[in-house]
């Protein structure tokens, strides 16, 4: 049974586009009332605190409209003020150069904890994903069957913070289960200069990269992320307000990574 009143691996690793719940996604309120989720929410089954201890109100804190979160006047529910999200004085190592005409920095930061100010909403929704969908691989079969097997693999992770788990309050292990698995980039903060700029470029040459050998695979994070971005903000989804996925982000790099790895029925 899923589980939205603990961190329950089993339940986070659901895939985003099965079913018609979705399980603690993170929203952030700054300087509005209403915000909009990943789905079209038709029902709100909880509301709750980043540490998932306290649960909000319905009525009191917030109503459902329009698929969308609405937070009420007297709601105790956490946000973002407009000039701490854009600091004036800049701290150091807390600021990064910002591409909003009239707020030349944004905040930023590993310690900023932008996941205090974000809420947890679980929800029914009677739409639909309509992106990409992560299909299963050939180019992991040779190491999926290894695994299963029970024989001894050696897993080599190269790439930047985000492969630590960097940011995130509890590392989902979700191995790259390949031989060799390119992982394309999520997405940054749009409005961060000087970070912004050529992700998106990325996957399709490891997609072409990937193409050109056996038991290399591609896990499409870049489209994922992006379709999330067309419905979300990037602070519901961001952990220091740049480039480090919070909780739910990084759940959607591990539903996608197994999806690719060995189909969405896991």
């Amino acid at each position: 049974m899923p589980e939205y009143k603990t961190y329950d691996p089993s339940t986070y690793i659901h895939p985003y586009w099965i079913g018609d719940t979705v399980y603690n996604e993170t929203v952030m309120f700054m300087n509005e009332d209403e915000v909009p989720l990943l789905f079209k929410a038709s029902k709100i089954l909880s509301v709750r605190s980043s540490d998932l201890k306290a649960e909000f109100v319905e009525g009191v804190d917030y109503v459902l409209r329009d698929g969308k979160l609405l937070r009420l006047p007297s709601s105790t529910m956490p946000y973002m003020p407009k000039d701490v999200y854009y600091p004036e004085n800049p701290a150091p190592n807390h600021v990064c150069h910002c591409s909003v005409p009239g707020h030349p920095y944004l905040l930023w930061g590993d310690d900023v904890k932008l996941f205090e100010h974000q809420v947890h909403v679980t929800y029914v929704h009677d739409d639909a994903w309509t992106g990409l969908l992560p299909q299963k691989q050939d180019a992991f079969a040779r190491f999926c069957k290894k695994a299963a097997g029970g024989e001894r693999t050696t897993v080599l992770f190269y790439g930047d913070s985000i492969t630590t788990g960097a940011c995130s309050s509890k590392f989902i292990g979700c191995e790259p289960y390949a031989d060799v698995a390119l992982v394309s980039t999520m997405i940054p903060h749009f409005r961060a200069a000087k970070y912004y700029g050529l992700q998106e470029q990325q996957e399709p040459v490891l997609s072409r990269l990937a193409s050109e050998y056996p038991n290399v695979g591609l896990i499409p994070m870049t489209s994922m992320y992006r379709y999330a971005l067309n419905h979300k903000r990037d602070y519901d989804m961001n952990a220091n307000n740049i480039n480090h996925p919070n909780d739910f982000a990084v759940r959607l790099y591990a539903q996608t990574t197994l999806s690719s790895l060995i189909g969405d029925r896991y």
